[in-house]
C-alpha cells in the first residue's frame, strides 16, 4: 500500500496505475511522477463550470456552485424550463452534501433567482431558474 497522507487521497485506489520501480532510463517514471499523472487524469474527468460572479451575486460560493450547475443543465432536459436533480446527482456533480445543497437552495430562493417544486411519487426536486437572476446580474454589474 502506498500512502501520501499530506494529499489526503488513498492511493490504494490507484494501485493498478502505479509503478513500483524507479527506473534509470529517460522513459521510466518514478512512483511519485506516475502517481501525480494518475491523480491529474482522475481529477480531470468530471470538471464543472463555475462562475465566481454568481457566488458574489448570491453571497455564497456554494450557492454559486449550485446555480452554475443548474445553468449548465438548463434547457437540456425534456422540460426546458425545469431541471430535475436528485441530491445524489448534485453531490456527484458538485461535491455539495445534502445539507450544503439545502443551504445553497435556500439562499437562491431567498434571492428570488430559483424556484423549487417537488413532483411525483416519490417526490423529486425540480428547479426553475427565474428571471430575477438576470435582474440581479444587471444590478451587480452596475454597482
Amino acid at each position: 500500500m502506498v500512502e501520501l497522507r499530506h494529499l489526503k487521497i488513498n492511493l490504494v485506489l490507484f494501485a493498478p496505475c502505479l509503478s513500483y520501480e524507479v527506473g534509470c532510463g529517460a522513459s521510466s517514471l518514478t512512483m511519485k511522477e506516475n502517481a501525480q499523472k494518475t491523480m491529474l487524469r482522475l481529477l480531470a474527468t468530471k470538471p464543472i463550470s463555475y462562475n465566481p460572479e454568481l457566488a458574489k451575486m448570491l453571497g455564497s460560493v456554494k450557492a454559486g456552485v449550485l446555480m452554475s450547475q443548474l445553468l449548465y443543465w438548463w434547457e437540456k432536459g425534456s422540460n426546458p424550463e425545469w431541471v430535475y436533480k436528485t441530491v445524489d446527482e448534485m453531490y456527484s456533480e458538485t461535491g455539495l452534501t445534502k445539507k450544503e445543497q439545502a443551504t445553497a437552495i435556500r439562499k437562491c430562493v431567498e434571492k428570488g433567482v430559483l424556484g423549487v417544486k417537488l413532483k411525483g411519487i416519490p417526490a423529486k426536486r425540480h428547479f426553475k431558474i427565474l428571471e430575477r437572476l438576470v435582474e440581479l446580474a444587471q444590478e451587480y454589474k452596475n454597482a
